[in-house]
């Protein structure tokens, strides 16, 4: 079972510029990838699949009672300095399959996406901490860079995104 975890949504918008909430392009590419994957005949299971608030423990007990196999969470970074660009994808300290997961759908974002590698990264964050099976955080671009957040409104760009991440699983 893939478990995919669109961040943030509801009254939890995530980062934000302008007109864009890091929730809305984070569901519309999990809800492309779970498409893709279901067509290739994976088993998939999305943690929201609709604009509604979820805790962070309950993103974890969700993929945990579905007993999944890989949990990707799907994100968008944000930083006062606009400049700021690129793809980082985190995994949980001590966790081999984890950060074999990350390097590899890293690479492939990276390869598709034509935005700058800023690495695979360790963090404890919650959902890569409680989640029992390997589990991943991608951040895909910067919506406070002008530039990556004109990409994260459009549906191109969100299905390669999504592309990306079904081509290593």
């Amino acid at each position: 079972m893939i478990v995919i975890d669109a961040g943030h949504g509801g009254r939890d918008s995530g980062a934000s510029h302008g007109d864009l909430e890091e929730k809305t392009p984070a569901l519309s590419i999990a809800l492309i990838l779970a498409g893709l994957l279901e067509a290739a005949g994976k088993n998939v299971f999305l943690t929201r699949d609709k604009d509604e608030f979820i805790s962070l423990q309950r993103r974890s007990e969700l993929a945990n009672k579905a007993n999944a196999h890989i949990f990707i969470s799907i994100h968008h970074n944000g930083h006062t300095d606009e400049s700021a660009n690129g793809i980082e994808t985190y995994h949980y300290p001590g966790s081999d399959k984890g950060q074999e997961y990350a390097q590899s759908i890293q690479q492939s974002l990276v390869d598709n996406l034509n935005l700058r590698n800023r690495g695979v990264k360790q963090a404890t964050f919650s959902v890569l901490k409680y989640t029992r099976a390997p589990a991943v955080l991608l951040e895909i671009g910067f919506i406070s860079n002008k530039e990556e957040r004109e990409k994260l409104k459009n549906c191109d760009f969100l299905f390669k995104a999504a592309k990306s991440i079904k081509e290593v699983l």
